[in-house]
């Protein structure tokens, strides 16, 4: 997954373009399916729906929003594959904990660490609330994870980033041996100008494709 103020930044870029009417109920759709994390609810229901992009009058702007974070994640996942082909073998599988699954997860805390830069995500989670349980969840345990997103992201900052976005890997249920080797390559990769440098492509490179294809 995208970390959260990707997502968040994404679904921004994309509001106009969906004809977004409650900001509140879009940015909640957005971050909503990695709430499994906690809810424990299968993936396939939270990262597969099928919605209509032809159609997008024809949903609701929570699903509008969840709709973002899927596109999201789709189109990070091959433009990463395609920036560090020295870091995955696309024949294989990325299971969690496994050393493909360790070097993207920390692309991905990279390149949060530059969206949190670029908006005030604070502003978006201050006063979001768990308006909807699409997959039958409990609302105790989603506010939880809100819970833990405004914690990851309050008094943020591009120093302090890696180590926050740990301890909510941590909220999530990681376990500490796993998020200790996220921390140590964490470090190796930020100090990788080579490294840096193609994570600053991969926003730019996600606005291009859904350009190009009017997703």
């Amino acid at each position: 997954m995208a970390l959260e103020a990707t997502h968040i930044r994404f679904a921004l870029d994309l509001k106009k373009r969906y004809k977004v009417q409650d900001e509140h109920k879009y940015i909640l759709g957005s971050v909503y399916p990695d709430s499994r994390y906690l809810t424990g609810i299968n993936r396939e229901k939270t990262h597969q729906v099928n919605f209509n992009t032809q159609n997008i009058d024809g949903i609701s702007d929570f699903q509008k929003g969840w709709l973002t974070h899927l596109i999201c994640d789709r189109s990070q996942k091959y433009i990463i594959r395609d920036l560090f082909p020295e870091l995955f073998n696309p024949e294989i599988k990325i299971k969690q904990g496994d050393e493909a699954w360790i070097s993207i997860t920390v692309l991905k805390i990279l390149q949060d660490r530059i969206d949190v830069e670029k908006i005030n995500v604070k502003k978006f989670l201050s006063n979001i609330h768990s308006l909807e349980s699409p997959n039958d969840e409990e609302l105790k345990v989603l506010e939880k994870y809100y819970e833990i997103l405004y914690e990851m992201y309050d008094d943020i900052n591009f120093e302090n980033h890696i180590e926050k976005s740990l301890k909510m890997w941590l909220g999530f249920g990681v376990d500490n041996v796993l998020v200790d080797k996220i921390r140590k390559r964490a470090i190796v990769f930020a100090d990788d100008e080579s490294v840096i440098n193609r994570v600053k492509l991969i926003y730019e490179k996600q606005i291009l494709e859904i350009n190009n294809y009017n997703l």
